[in-house]
């Protein structure tokens, strides 16, 4: 049926049969040439096969009334039908997926199950079968008679498992398809006494059918559409009204505007179903499907729900399952999931995941679910382009456009800087458009130019063809980074924009004078080192000018003006010089980490002994980069290349040196400052965590710990950095805040916080490019008001930051004396934040040819110098652009499942915080009190709600 079906497609569309009398088989030929097969091997396995089986005795089945022997069969028969029905097809299915056998070969072992049981236990049961009797290739594409009746024979054993059966048959099965083309006359030929075959009796199929077709078809006489949306172009010339019969139209294979379905429905009759449906190819054609209704056309269509027999999973970047409404990539499984790409076992690999028993395919589709079950289409996950660091998602940005009184548009990335919009439509302004996107979309996704079209380049398909898209015009664009190209007006604006370079890396004219640091790829550390330059090129220290200004004026024309001022001030920084010392007291911050060990530790654990590994046997050194080892890689890059020993002035400043001239530092203004800070602290009132056990006061730490990883999604990712930017604070504090809000609800209310942060305390240009320990571990407070919002908060702990930032200085055994406390059981030094930058430093270094490249850690390090740790990691250089969060907790007081379960809890918060999609439903960030978060999780709170009181 299949090749006539394509025989008369052919002959309809083209009007006539392509046909070779010549060179193509025909059904005469094959009668003759199979009766000069070679038919040993099979011959030999027919009269093995059935040694010592009684074909010519019937089954001993149930039967009503008996034929006589000589009674010839009239042809009627009694037919029952039923129906598996869903799950238990569904378990069919996947009995068949996991024992690695057919659907067929399943079915027919259950059947031999059932004579088995039928007959009364008879173990020898030999029943017939139809074969296709297509054993060669050529007779593919031949209209004629091959099928061919064969017997199967399976020999059970009662003590067999249902499992053993399928195995055995499955074996059968294959063994006898491989001589199946042996003619059924030649098999009773080798039995001459058996005069009728049993076998013939009973009989087995199994009919496999499908509903798709790989032929565009089009049914003459029906009712029913289906068509890819961008090929739905009517035009003036064309007769609507032939289409008015229409009762369903299904569009596939690509996204369906509401415009569309609006135009749509003007021409087909109103009771016309219209249907989105969605699915790759991978996974047979349609895996998803939705009816548009009214409601629909109101916003996103979505793609709908799974049809029957599949299942959808949605997971991020980390393989793990989203909230609802969060986007995540589409895994699609069930009965439609082919079996891989042909001898490309490499792509398949990649794209075939098992998840619970169950295969599934990445599609590679971007979408989100909302709280009813639907499934929106958000975008390709290949989709997304990188400009200054940001990874940015095209589509988007174009469906911000379609928002707006536009037709059609398609958004590119143009060089390495520059996002182009071309829209297609008339009179269309490109300042309303830029409007548009600035009100809905964050500043770096906002396209540098937008190019008007009368309609875009489409090409056969009737999808836009960005090759024959229109160069775009930069002339009147500014070649700047973050805004309009402003170039410097002063000889002070002209050094700051400098060091902004040098700082930075941006090569010059790339940088306006009006854009903000933390906007263009700068951040904290970078920002610190900003300001130590400054300190040093024009001779100030922190009492004549703070960070603070620098911070809140953070632009190259600000700065500018900021050191204008203090060009002439009279109180100037004394540089640190050698003192030619060989012995001399510990530093500050040695002294802390020694009795941190010996008092709060087991003097059995060297905890502040941290390993890194170097890897260079393969030609490449890989280290994990923190602020110290930029300048031991300078140094060694320098040595290495000279091939000789680092020269070492004799007058250089060595860190015993450090250690001597930091005692000489006037630190009253900054004990006055924590004093004022931790006035009315209660020291020993320990935060109320959920802990599964408790440690006495006299107990010491074992440092043994558990952690919890998990990755914010590109999403979640980019929108914090953008909450960040957009509020002028750092990652940092915007890190601290949500954990401010974390303890909060673990504490049930606590809202006096007090928490260890770790600070790179480089306070002096001298130490900025040292290789020393200068790390301060330093209290920080913040009282929490609840019935503010997080934008208050995140304010509140700005300014903290910012006040603290100037006396990073002052050591944590000061602060402790002078409150009369010691460095044993006290609570801020049980809770710890942290927020590492990884810097692109690492990533330029080459030595004489080897290359140095940066290593993220794939595990975070799993010792507990604190009781309860929270650590967020981002890596400006990632390709995916995501932020990493460690929580790693004593052992001494967690379960790993609390910790666990901890992690879950703030990766939601987190979603509640940041997600666009949770701020839509009317939770806005600036408004919603604090105590509207919620740490309870969306399974838990949907228990909640069954439970009867």
């Amino acid at each position: 049926m299949e090749v006539f079906q394509r025989d008369l497609n052919q002959a309809y569309t083209t009007g006539q049969l392509q046909y070779d009398n010549e060179s193509i088989l025909r059904y005469i030929d094959y009668a003759i040439t199979e009766k000069e097969m070679p038919m040993t091997a099979a011959s030999a396995f027919w009269l093995d096969y059935l040694r010592d089986c009684k074909i010519d005795q019937p089954l001993p089945l149930p039967c009503d009334r008996h034929r006589i022997s000589d009674q010839y069969r009239t042809g009627r028969g009694t037919r029952t039908t039923f129906n598996f029905g869903q799950d238990l097809s569904r378990a069919f299915l996947t009995h068949a997926s996991t024992n690695n056998t057919i659907p067929e070969h399943l079915a027919l072992a259950s059947y031999f199950v059932f004579l088995f049981k039928l007959t009364n236990g008879e173990k020898d049961l030999c029943i017939g079968i139809n074969t296709d009797g297509r054993c060669k290739t050529e007779l593919v594409s031949v209209i004629g008679m091959f099928a061919n009746a064969i017997p199967l024979r399976c020999q059970l054993n009662p003590s067999w498992s249902f499992a053993r059966v399928i195995e055995e048959v499955h074996q059968m099965a294959v063994d006898t398809s491989t001589y199946s083309y042996f003619p059924l006359q030649r098999i009773l030929a080798q039995h001459p006494l058996v005069s009728k075959p049993a076998f013939l009796d009973t009989s087995f199929q199994f009919y496999a059918t499908s509903t798709q077709s790989t032929v565009k078809e089009v049914v003459l006489g029906g009712a029913s559409l289906c068509l890819v949306p961008y090929s739905i172009q009517i035009g003036p010339d064309e007769i609507p009204h032939q289409l008015c019969s229409m009762r369903s139209l299904c569009a596939g294979g690509d996204t369906v505007s509401s415009k569309l379905v609006e135009r749509i429905k003007t021409i087909v009759n109103s009771d016309c179903l219209i249907w989105n449906a969605y699915g790759p190819a991978e996974t047979t054609i349609f895996s998803t499907c939705h009816r548009i209704n009214q409601t629909d056309l109101k916003s996103m269509i979505p793609i709908g729900r799974p049809l029957p027999n599949y299942r959808c999973l949605i997971h991020d970047e980390f393989e793990q399952p989203v909230f609802v409404g969060q986007a995540g990539e589409l895994l699609i499984g069930g009965v439609g999931v082919f079996v891989g790409y042909l001898n490309r076992d490499d792509l398949t690999s990649k794209v075939l995941v098992e998840v619970n028993g169950f295969k599934y395919y990445w599609t590679g589709d971007l979408v989100r679910m909302d709280s009813s079950g639907l499934i929106f289409y958000v975008g390709r996950k290949d989709n997304q382009v990188k400009i200054h660091g940001q990874r940015i998602e095209i589509g988007e940005i174009e469906r911000c456009l379609l928002d707006s009184h536009i037709s059609g548009c398609v958004a590119v990335k143009y060089g390495d800087d520059h996002l182009v919009a071309y829209v297609q439509g008339s009179d269309i302004s490109e300042e309303d458009l830029r409007t548009h996107c600035r009100a809905r979309l964050p500043p770096f996704m906002i396209p540098s130019i937008f190019v008007v079209l009368n309609n875009l380049p489409l090409n056969a398909n009737g999808k836009v063809d960005r090759k024959r898209l229109p160069s775009p015009d930069f002339y009147s664009l500014g070649d700047s980074i973050g805004n309009i190209y402003n170039s410097p007006s002063t000889e002070m604006e002209e050094r700051v924009h400098g060091l902004w370079c040098e700082i930075l890396k941006v090569p010059e004219k790339k940088i306006s004078t009006t854009a903000t640091f933390f906007t263009i790829g700068g951040h904290s550390l970078l920002f610190i080192k900003l300001y130590h330059l400054y300190q040093s090129l024009f001779s100030f220290d922190s009492r004549s000018l703070t960070i603070t200004p620098f911070l809140q004026q953070a632009t190259i024309v600000e700065h500018a003006k900021l050191l204008e001022g203090i060009r002439h001030a009279d109180k100037q920084l004394k540089a640190w010089q050698s003192l030619h010392i060989t012995e001399g007291i510990a530093s500050f911050p040695q002294e802390r980490i020694y009795l941190d060990e010996q008092v709060r530790f087991s003097n059995r654990t060297v905890v502040y002994n941290e390993f890194k590994a170097f890897t260079i046997t393969t030609g490449s050194l890989s280290v994990e980069h923190r602020s110290s080892f930029r300048t031991f890689f300078d140094d060694f890059c320098i040595a290495y290349n000279a091939d000789k020993p680092l020269e070492i002035g004799n007058n250089s400043l060595q860190y015993i040196d450090y250690s001597t001239h930091e005692r000489l530092v006037d630190m009253t203004k900054s004990g006055d400052f924590w004093r004022a800070e931790l006035d009315g602290y209660n020291f020993e009132k320990h935060l109320s965590l959920p802990v599964d056990r408790c440690r006495s006061k006299t107990d010491q730490r074992s440092s043994a710990a558990y952690s919890a990883r998990f990755s914010l999604n590109s999403d979640l990712s980019k929108s914090f950095l953008a909450y960040a930017s957009s509020h002028n604070v750092t990652p940092f504090q915007l890190g601290l805040a949500t954990f401010y809000v974390l303890l909060f609800k673990l504490s049930n209310g606590e809202i006096d916080l007090c928490i260890s942060c770790v600070d790179a305390n480089r306070y002096r240009p001298e130490i900025e490019d040292f290789v020393g320990m200068f790390i301060a571990t330093l209290p920080y407070r913040v009282q929490i008001d609840p019935s503010r919002s997080f934008d208050h908060l995140v304010e509140q702990v700005r300014d903290k930051c910012l006040s603290i930032l100037e006396h990073t200085h002052y050591p944590l055994q000061r602060i402790l004396a002078d409150s009369h406390k010691q460095q044993v059981n006290i609570n801020f030094l049980d809770i710890s934040f942290d927020f590492v930058n990884f810097l692109p430093a690492a990533s330029q270094l080459n030595c004489d040819g080897a290359i140095m490249e940066p290593l993220v850690p794939d595990q975070w390090n799993e010792t507990a110098k604190f009781d309860f740790m929270l650590t967020f990691q981002y890596d400006t250089f990632l390709e995916d652009k995501t932020i990493s969060c460690f929580l790693v907790c004593s052992r001494d007081l967690y379960n790993e499942a609390t910790v666990v379960k901890i992690a879950r809890r703030f990766e939601y918060l987190l979603f509640q915080v940041f997600s666009p999609t949770y701020a839509k439903n009317g939770n806005n960030r600036s408004e919603v009190p604090l105590t509207r978060l919620t740490l309870i999780l969306q399974e838990e709170a949907a228990e909640i709600e069954m439970m009867n009181f």
